[in-house]
Order: structure tokens, then C-alpha cells, then sequence
């Protein structure tokens, strides 16, 4: 089985991405999309210039938009989404690729994000492998989803431009809808408590704190893509959960409120 390891990268970013790269081997390619918003960013470092790295350019802004271009050149039995900060264990590829030719009637793998060794748990993970559907589900990060291509691309599936970093509303929650599309297209995903990647937990969105507009705003959007007829009460019902925080903070709950209604009805009124 062949891995193409999709990596996203942004403007100077793209110095970053020989930090990832692991040694040459038949079975992997590196496929790196590289999104830039200045013709100065547009090099190439000469560290990726290997047999077993692709470079694509795409100029713009949006997470989501670089995810789908990378996708697009993707050509391997197995797909993995890389960041340009990540550091993969030594042994993850051979885990992923035993993990799908063991089990192929596995389209998408969820898997687990370790932390340095001085950081505490990047989330709480469930001990045991799982289904993954809307019913039976944690929350999932992007650098922890591995898939085969070509059934994502045979139902159409891509990332909704719509979210993810870069986009102009909703900064986040892209995996959580790509999953959704995965699921709700028929497709099997599966947990697995398996580490394939080093990432640090003090990431910019963890620090906000639950009673934020933002979290409002993006909880509220990912309801009403997967959830639409329970988006409003559930957002009534996030107000409420966080009343006693907001009082505490002296912010205004009819703020948080309103920030999420105005999401549910920025996704029910624009195109994917």
C-alpha cells in the first residue's frame, strides 16, 4: 500500500515542512500544499527538492481551500493530514498502513496526538478502538484522520470552504464537518487509541475559554451543518451551561447568544 502525507502550509510556513519530512521510502510520498498570499513567499527550499515530494502552490487564504488542493493530488491508497508543526513518531506510518490493510473495509482512521513530554494529555481519548458515527463520537483534530482517497473523491467529499483557518466567519470546526460529510456518505470510520503524532496542546484556540463568543460562534455553526433542527436549542442551552461563567466574567450571555444564532444562520443561508 502507498501513503501520500498531505501537509498544509501557509506563506513562511513552507520553511517548516523539511522538519517533517522522515527518510525515503518506497511505500510514502509527501504531497505539500503550500498556500501563499505574497509572490515573496512563492519559493521552494531546496531541502524539498526529493523524489518522494510533490510541491503545490495555491495562492489565497483558507485552511479548507489548501486541504482540498492537496487533496486533489493525493494518488495513494492512504491519505494522512499534516500540518507544518507536527513531528510523526517513528513508527507511525507502518501503524497506519497495518491499520488499513488489516481492515479494509476501514475507509477513514481517527488515531491519537501525543504531547511533549512535559505537557499534560492533548485530550481525554477513549482507551478502546470504536465505530465512529454522529451517535458515538469524540471530538476529533485534523492531524489525528487518515483515509482512502479515492472513496472520499468518489462521493464528492471535500473540505467546506466555509470553515477551518483563513476563512473569513468561522475559524475553525472543518475536520468535524468532513467527518460528518464521511458519515453521513456511508462511509466506516473507526477509532483507533494509537499515537502516530507529536503536537503541543497550547494550540490558540484551546487557550479561549468556553464562555468566549468564538466558541459560540463555532459550536453553534457546527450544529447547524450536522444538526440543523437542534442548532438553536442546543445554543439556548450552551448559554445557559456557561450563564454562570459569564456572570462571574462580566460578560454579556445575550452576546454569546446572539453570536450563535447569527452562525447557525450564516450556514443555513450560504453555499458550501
Amino acid at each position: 500500500m502507498k501513503l501520500d502525507v498531505l501537509i498544509c502550509t501557509f506563506n513562511s510556513g513552507i520553511d517548516k515542512v523539511s522538519d517533517i519530512l522522515q527518510e525515503m521510502r518506497a511505500d510514502v510520498r509527501y504531497i505539500i500544499s503550500h498556500q501563499y498570499t505574497d509572490e515573496k513567499y512563492r519559493y521552494l527550499p531546496l531541502e524539498l527538492d526529493r523524489e518522494d515530494v510533490l510541491v503545490t502552490q495555491v495562492q489565497g487564504l483558507g485552511l479548507s481551500r489548501n486541504r482540498n488542493n492537496a487533496l486533489k493530488y493525493a494518488e495513494g491508497d492512504i491519505a494522512l493530514i499534516a500540518d507544518d508543526d507536527v513531528k510523526y513518531l517513528p513508527d507511525a506510518f507502518n501503524k497506519i498502513l497495518d491499520v488499513f490493510e488489516g481492515n479494509p473495509g476501514v475507509d477513514i482512521a481517527l488515531f491519537k496526538i501525543k504531547t511533549p513530554e512535559d505537557e499534560p494529555e492533548y485530550k481525554n481519548y477513549p482507551n478502546e478502538s470504536y465505530k465512529f458515527n454522529n451517535r458515538n463520537k469524540h471530538k476529533v483534530s485534523s492531524i489525528e484522520i487518515a483515509f482512502r482517497p479515492h472513496r472520499i473523491k468518489s462521493n464528492n467529499i471535500s473540505f467546506d470552504e466555509r470553515f477551518g483557518l483563513g476563512s473569513s466567519y468561522l475559524t475553525a470546526g472543518e475536520e468535524n464537518v468532513f467527518i460528518h460529510d464521511c458519515t453521513i456518505a456511508g462511509l466506516e470510520a473507526v477509532y483507533y487509541p494509537i499515537f502516530i503524532v507529536e503536537h503541543s496542546v497550547f494550540s490558540t484556540l484551546r487557550k479561549i475559554p468556553a464562555h468566549d463568543k468564538l466558541v459560540s460562534r463555532l459550536a453553534a455553526a457546527n450544529d447547524a451543518y450536522r444538526q440543523p433542527f437542534l442548532a438553536i436549542p442546543k445554543a439556548i442551552a450552551r448559554t445557559i451551561k456557561y450563564l454562570p461563567d459569564m456572570i462571574r466574567f462580566k460578560k454579556n450571555p445575550f452576546a454569546f447568544l446572539n453570536e450563535g444564532i447569527k452562525a447557525i444562520i450564516y450556514v443555513w443561508t450560504t453555499k458550501k
